[in-house]
């Protein structure tokens, strides 16, 4: 009887964990779809000739650096969402963010690129 019992109380936390998925899944579904877009585009801009690694430009190292970071970080974050981890996931995107303040800080002055490459 005892076995019973448990093995309901097991299939009841299973049923109650999918559920969970699914209702985080529907609410989020344009995110995950506009986040899967954007690492498949990140993906398709490295693997073309279309960005160019200049050596003597700072600018362009750091920001195919940051491309490439970020992507890796979207896709963990992907796959923690997936996996009902989604609060984890909140530290990635704040990675994210402060990785996207940088970008936009030596942006304004691509010159700041140098001292963010030689930090000592």
């Amino acid at each position: 009887m005892r076995s019973c019992i448990l093995l309901w109380q097991y299939i009841k936390r299973g049923a109650i964990f999918i559920k969970t998925v699914i209702i985080i899944w529907w609410k989020n579904r344009k995110d995950f779809a506009t986040l899967r877009r954007a690492i498949n585009l990140g993906e398709r801009m490295l693997s073309s000739k279309k960005i160019i690694w200049i050596d003597e430009d700072d600018f362009s190292k750091v920001s195919v650096f940051i491309l490439a970071k970020n992507i890796q970080t979207a896709r963990s974050i992907s796959r923690l969402c997936r996996c009902g981890l989604g609060q984890d996931a909140l530290t990635s995107l704040r990675v994210m963010f402060e990785g996207l303040v940088n970008f936009k800080y030596m942006h304004v002055d691509k010159r700041r690129a140098r001292d963010y490459i030689d930090f000592d």
